[in-house]
């Protein structure tokens, strides 16, 4: 964990500096997201619960050298426009049961799980629409990290150590490859209307998903050709999304056909629909932006409950 403890340290002093940079130069200018770091973390104790997606991670940095890559040449090839960001990053979720305290496995209940993948994504822009498409190389199981990193954040927090991890999800390779379209319904300079659809298909999740994402305040322009305007040097908006998705497959409950796991839950416990609700607030300042939002998803299977959680995004443009 010194390792993990270290990147960590090492993402908090680069924002650091780079804020700093930014409040000793009253010249510097809003930039957009091409070249820019994200960094965005999800836990369900900000919601005062401890299960099922219990917490997740992702490291974003966003730049055009990305696009030397012959993956990003091939995702862009799916949606040739000119205005294009690319981006790899790097994700960890983490997966438990309804409890972390039952000494004895629940077959009825959720396994635990734990996912890391590196991607390679390419958002690609045209008028009133938007292409993100995007593929993930990973893992899932033990070698994915989940236990280690629930044990420690638990440990520093001082709450209880879970029990029950020797029967997550066993270790296998995963990737899959990922669309998600937004097109432009409504957009005004302080209030916007988006439609959503996509889907993900591989080894660890098939699904197809629709949805609408609301926009309201003061905000910069979510499709950048659209009527250009200067961005503002700062935003504070709200947003509202909903969706709907079908799921065909999901690893973190189903496990991986090939692999064998002591603990996973068969194709008819899973609810086929899945709903999901999301509220935030952004707030940005130059080339700061920061973000909360909570989220809310109804059972993912059978005889499980509703669950919520809280995410904090921090971006950094340069």
């Amino acid at each position: 964990m010194k390792g993990i403890t270290r990147i960590v340290a090492f993402v908090f002093l680069l924002i650091t500096l780079v804020c700093n940079a930014q409040q000793n130069d009253s010249l510097v200018k809003v930039k957009n997201d091409k070249r820019s770091f994200h960094y965005t973390y999800d836990n369900d104790l900000f919601m005062s619960t401890d299960r099922y997606y219990t917490q997740g991670s992702i490291v974003e940095f966003r730049n055009p050298v990305f696009s030397r890559s012959p993956l990003a040449k091939l995702l862009h090839k799916i949606y040739p426009t000119k205005d294009v960001t690319h981006c790899i990053s790097f994700r960890q979720d983490v997966f438990t049961p309804k409890s972390i305290r039952n000494k004895t496995l629940d077959s009825t209940d959720r396994p635990y799980a734990g996912t890391f993948f590196f991607s390679q994504k390419v958002i690609a822009t045209h008028l009133w629409s938007k292409l993100t498409s995007s593929v993930d190389i990973g893992c899932i199981g033990p070698v994915a990290l989940g236990e280690e990193m629930q044990k420690f954040i638990h440990k520093h927090t001082n709450n209880a150590e879970p029990i029950g991890w020797e029967n997550q999800v066993a270790n296998s390779f995963a990737a899959n490859f990922n669309l998600w379209f937004e097109h432009g319904l409504l957009l005004s300079k302080w209030f916007d209307i988006i439609g959503e659809a996509g889907g993900r298909a591989g080894v660890t999740n098939t699904n197809g998903s629709a949805g609408l994402l609301i926009r309201a305040g003061r905000k910069r322009q979510c499709f950048e050709l659209l009527h250009p305007r200067p961005d503002p040097k700062w935003e504070c908006f709200t947003t509202f999304n909903g969706t709907a998705t079908y799921v065909y497959h999901n690893a973190a409950l189903q496990g991986v056909p090939w692999t064998k796991s002591v603990h996973v839950l068969t194709k008819d416990k899973l609810e086929r629909f899945v709903y999901r609700f999301d509220v935030g607030l952004t707030i940005s300042v130059k080339n700061l932006s920061l973000n909360y939002t909570t989220s809310f998803i109804t059972p993912e299977f059978k005889g499980g409950l509703p669950h919520a959680w809280g995410g904090c995004n921090i971006v950094v443009r340069f």
